[in-house]
């Protein structure tokens, strides 16, 4: 099976079809990059460096601009004690960014408790990095699958495990390592998009998810790869 190249990048509704549900997303323009802060967000980068100081002020700006869809004014998006966004009563969301790209997801509650998006430059991941996030048996899976152009199933896997823990995190409170949970991927013949099911499998660390918790979607384009995971119930680790 070949998976064929896309020749354009995601927009705000490919990245929304990664989710079970409706989703409001934002891409963020390059004016979001230098847009205002809240008093109480602007705290928080007393000591970032310039990138860093933009990547944020683009996301908060991002999900401002996705809660705005749901006709939510304009408030701070402070930060919990795991860096996570905390957002405003009655919605979950999760925002993202790698150069050159920063997007926020948002959702009521009622549609989905939990939610996560990442999103990665594409390219393969380096051995030595790719040995501290994925298991050996996570290795054997890729080598049964089809080539990923523009990418690798490590950088792939990477980026579900990510997803996985900016949705799981706001329920839970429980951090993971990269090696406590397991990938595995599905692809869709003749196609850049897939899916893909997560589960916890380090002893001590927790148990495996609900099915319904633990599925997630994929995408990959030109430039970078995609991976999406929705609760639709709590989550228990």
């Amino acid at each position: 099976m070949d998976i064929r190249r896309r020749t354009v990048q995601l927009d705000s509704e490919a990245i929304a079809r990664l989710f079970p549900a409706d989703v409001s997303v934002c891409i963020a323009s390059p004016d979001m990059y230098r847009a205002r802060l809240f008093p109480a967000e602007a705290a928080l980068l007393a000591r970032a460096v310039e990138r860093r100081r933009a990547e944020f002020t683009a996301g908060r700006a991002a999900a401002r601009a996705a809660l705005a869809r749901f006709g939510l004014p304009a408030c701070p998006i402070p930060r919990g004690p795991g860096r996570e966004p905390v957002w405003p009563r009655g919605f979950s969301g999760s925002i993202t960014h790698c150069d050159g790209f920063c997007c926020a997801v948002v959702t009521r509650v009622s549609e989905l408790p939990s939610l996560g998006i990442d999103v990665e430059a594409g390219g393969p991941l380096e051995d030595s990095v790719a040995r501290l996030i994925c298991r050996p048996e996570e290795f054997a899976h890729f080598a049964g699958l089809p080539d990923l152009p523009g990418a690798s199933w490590a950088r792939l896997a990477f980026s579900a495990k990510e997803a996985f823990h900016k949705c799981c995190y706001p329920l839970t409170g429980q951090m993971l390592d990269f090696l406590d949970v397991r990938v595995r991927f599905a692809a869709s013949d003749g196609t850049a998009t897939g899916t893909f099911t997560m589960a916890v499998v380090a002893p001590g660390r927790g148990r495996a998810l609900p099915p319904h918790s633990t599925m997630g979607a994929w995408a990959v384009d030109d430039a970078r790869v995609y991976a999406a995971v929705a609760a639709r119930a709590p989550m228990l680790l």
